[in-house]
């Protein structure tokens, strides 16, 4: 009995001895506050040996070899594995860090970086495929990781995805679009987002211009050591009003009451390709990023060869003052597919220094003695195509002794890449009283005409914006007595 009443006044606490034993709600908070002080001291020590491996590998640290840090990070990330040290091996095989590079290896850690929702991955991994080699480049998956990383309000990201929109690489191009992301940028301090918004601001990019907002980004860039900045804060005249000084006559579009025939102004090559061989004058006109706005025509000569094979062209192509051969493929359509053929052309924000350049994307055609067509070049410098242009240019000799066709020899005409504006240059010998300028279709017919009043002696220019879809038109300019045809392609 007394045994038995001991029990229960033990199991009741009634006990003095009893009552002085520690209950087991505060045994269990001292093992697992013992236990926490246990694991932070043990993190304290993996997170100090981490940072040390980084140091390393990062080449911060030389006490330790990099080879031994990445072994080291790839014998821990099972145990610390985040999305930040998962960027940190992608780039370690990215760039050959303690390692042979491996690119695969280095995609496959950054993607697994980026699922994680680390921003960094999302540029680092997105620059790859910008700049990727081997025809593995592709605008469209680094267009679409760094708008990842700037939905986490990254500003290296948000500028990157505002210099594919500026650009139009990997989606559509979009000054408006590229503005919010590189203000986002800019007040995280990123200088060439400030450079951008100047450039913007200056040329009316996207937002209306503003020369005082103009040069206070520019200004606070080149305090951040943006060359490009300074340089354009010392040029006279933004870059898409070098073609626009001068005020141009402006046309009244009317109705087509009569109907003129014109020739068939499909291209074809005719049956004695011979006639394609001779020289070529003209111009090609750089527009910027839109295709909105002509910034700089540059004289174009061309010697074309046509070779014994019939279909293969060679030829010079003297641009400025550089000159370069190339070969091109001649199809039944009159259009020229040029070779890779690679050329140098001086910078504009960058005097003095020559890219290099590639022939890409060009549709140049032949009809009557023209050579109409768009062509864009590709950076091999900044591997990304470079602005849109336009080629505009009319036989002046034959190789055979043939004449060119006269009414083509006096008129250049230019269409913007986004297709919204025709330009026309042509020589008048003497003032008229009135102009008139057609349209017509591959069967000769008038869409339209724009008529001018007076025009003065000397050479005139004229800026046209006429509802044409994709195709191939004729113009016809009846300017007093003289007359004047050219070909164009939109």
């Amino acid at each position: 009995m007394k045994r038995l009443l001991f029990l229960l006044s033990a199991a009741t606490g009634t006990c003095a001895w009893a009552q002085e034993l520690p209950q087991p709600e505060d045994s269990l908070r001292q093992n697992e506050l013992q236990t926490q002080e246990s694991v932070q001291q043990e993190n304290d020590s993996v997170q100090d040996d981490l940072q040390y491996a980084v140091s390393v590998l990062v080449g911060q640290d030389t006490t330790q070899t990099r080879e031994w840090a990445l072994d080291w990070l790839l014998e821990t990330q099972d145990t610390v594995a985040d999305a930040a040290m998962q960027n940190l091996l992608g780039m370690a095989y990215m760039k050959g860090w303690g390692t042979e590079p491996d690119t695969a290896r280095a995609v496959g850690f950054l993607q697994q970086s980026v699922e994680g929702g680390y921003a960094p991955a999302c540029h680092n991994l997105g620059m790859y495929y910008k700049y990727a080699p081997r025809g593995k480049q592709d605008f469209g998956k680094a267009y679409g990781l760094f708008r990842e990383g700037a939905n986490l309000d990254d500003g290296t990201c948000c500028y990157d995805c505002a210099f594919m929109l500026y650009k139009g690489l990997g989606t559509s191009q979009s000054y408006a679009e590229a503005i919010p992301l590189l203000e986002k940028a800019a007040e995280q301090g990123h200088a060439d987002a400030i450079y951008m918004l100047g450039l913007c601001y200056r040329n009316g990019y996207g937002v209306e211009p503003d020369s005082t907002l103009s040069y206070f980004f520019l200004n606070m860039a080149a305090g951040m050591e943006v060359e490009e900045a300074a340089e354009e804060l010392h040029r006279p005249l933004p870059e898409n009003m070098a073609l626009t000084r001068e005020k141009m006559p402006v046309a009244a579009e009317r109705q087509v009451a009569v109907e003129e025939e014109m020739p068939s102004v499909v291209p074809h090559v005719p049956l004695n390709r011979r006639v394609l061989s001779g020289q070529y004058e003209g111009v090609v006109v750089t527009y910027d990023w839109s295709g909105e706005w002509a910034l700089k025509e540059t004289p174009l000569t061309l010697g074309l060869e046509v070779t014994t094979a019939a279909d293969t062209v060679k030829g010079s192509w003297q641009m400025g003052t550089d000159t370069i051969g190339f070969q091109a493929r001649l199809s039944d359509d009159g259009t020229l597919h040029f070779d890779k053929t690679e050329r140098a052309l001086e910078e504009r924000y960058a005097p003095g220094f020559w890219a290099h350049f590639r022939f890409e994307q060009a549709e140049v055609n032949y009809r009557q003695g023209m050579l109409t067509g768009r062509l864009r070049l590709y950076s091999l410098d900044e591997q990304e195509p470079g602005r849109p242009m336009y080629v505009s240019l009319r036989q002046t000799e034959r190789a055979d002794g043939g004449s060119p066709e006269d009414e083509f020899l006096n008129i250049v005409a230019y269409v913007s890449p986004n297709q919204h504006t025709v330009t026309l240059k042509f020589e008048l010998p003497e003032d008229v009283p009135s102009a008139q300028v057609g349209f017509y279709n591959q069967n000769g017919l008038k869409l339209s005409e724009h008529a001018y009043g007076a025009l003065p002696a000397g050479v005139t220019t004229l800026t046209l914006h006429p509802s044409l879809t994709p195709g191939y038109y004729a113009i016809r300019v009846q300017a007093g007595t003289h007359l004047y045809q050219t070909l164009i392609v939109i």
